[in-house]
């Protein structure tokens, strides 16, 4: 079961078995049967990262533009930290959404 806040890449320091689970189990559906909150977090660079599933989920979701398995953008560290950005927002949004 996947619970909580769900970040694939460096990012929270998730290795790779916890990102093999991750995506299968956005790939077999497992994240939209689980009826807990979860947020699920990809960069559209990240091959493991599968937007159209996760949306399907019915979970939050953030697709970092440009994004690598670690949610980095290319180009200036500033686009980095924009990233880093966004996904403590919406961290944030969602832990006080579940309460």
């Amino acid at each position: 079961m996947m619970h909580g806040v769900v970040v694939p890449g460096r990012l929270y320091g998730t290795q790779a078995p916890l990102l093999s689970l991750a995506t299968e189990a956005l790939a077999d559906r497992g994240a939209a049967r689980n009826p807990a909150p979860a947020l699920l977090v990809g960069g559209t660079r990240d091959p493991s990262w599968l937007p159209e599933i996760a949306a399907a989920s019915g979970k939050t979701i953030v697709t970092i533009e440009g994004g690598d398995h670690g949610l980095r953008p290319p180009g200036p560290l500033r686009a980095y930290t924009d990233a880093l950005g966004v996904v403590g927002t919406a961290m944030e949004r969602f832990l006080a959404e579940i309460g």
